[in-house]
């Protein structure tokens, strides 16, 4: 063997004791270096020491813990997939009455895409008459819950003042709202404080 000291992992076959066929040279060097044979005895006291100490396993806990703070990237495709298996019924009477289902809408959709196709016009009417509707429907109801909550003569004012005065109504009502919502929450942190 060259003039050298032994490496680390030299080092480590030794004290393994592994018997390759290089390890003879190995410990021929280590019996005629003395260096090399004062660093062996420290690490095999270190492993002699090692080796004493008891095992001891990580706390129950420790691996939630560790993988409570690891971000796991999950690509959109597998977040897909696992989104779709989970709506899937398992058994297989609901997978017949799901599938059956799924092809009668899409049935359903296929018809009324071709009637609109073919009917243009008519659609056009029919959805220009349904907005109107459920606009209507939707106003008529917003004044009831208004004037249920405020009165008759308030809404009337609010309506007589145009676009302006509804937006000052809608923000009074708003501040109202956060107003409460803060006092509220100012009144359950002392609670909190005095039960402390």
């Amino acid at each position: 063997m060259e003039h050298r000291h032994l490496l680390p992992d030299e080092f480590e076959d030794l004290l393994d004791g592994d018997e390759s066929e290089g390890t003879a040279a190995l410990r021929e060097h280590l019996d005629q270096c003395a260096e090399c044979r004062a660093e062996f005895a420290k690490r095999s006291d270190l492993t002699r020491v090692l080796d004493g100490m008891p095992h001891h396993g990580p706390a129950p806990l420790f691996a939630y813990r560790v993988m409570s703070h690891v971000q796991v990237f999950e690509p959109w495709h597998v977040a897909l997939r696992d989104s779709v298996r989970r709506l899937i019924p398992r058994s297989h009477a609901a997978r017949w009455v799901a599938g059956v289902t799924a092809a009668a809408v899409a049935l359903a959709m296929t018809v009324a895409g071709v009637w609109i196709a073919l009917n243009g016009e008519e659609a056009w009417l029919f959805a220009e008459v349904g907005v109107r509707r459920i606009r209507t429907g939707v106003l008529t109801s917003l004044r009831g819950v208004l004037e249920s909550a405020f009165g008759r003569d308030a809404v009337s004012a609010i309506a007589g003042s145009g676009a302006a005065g509804a937006i000052v109504a809608i923000s009074i009502v708003v501040a109202v709202i956060l107003i409460a919502a803060i006092g509220f929450r100012v009144a359950a942190l002392a609670s909190r404080r005095r039960r402390s």
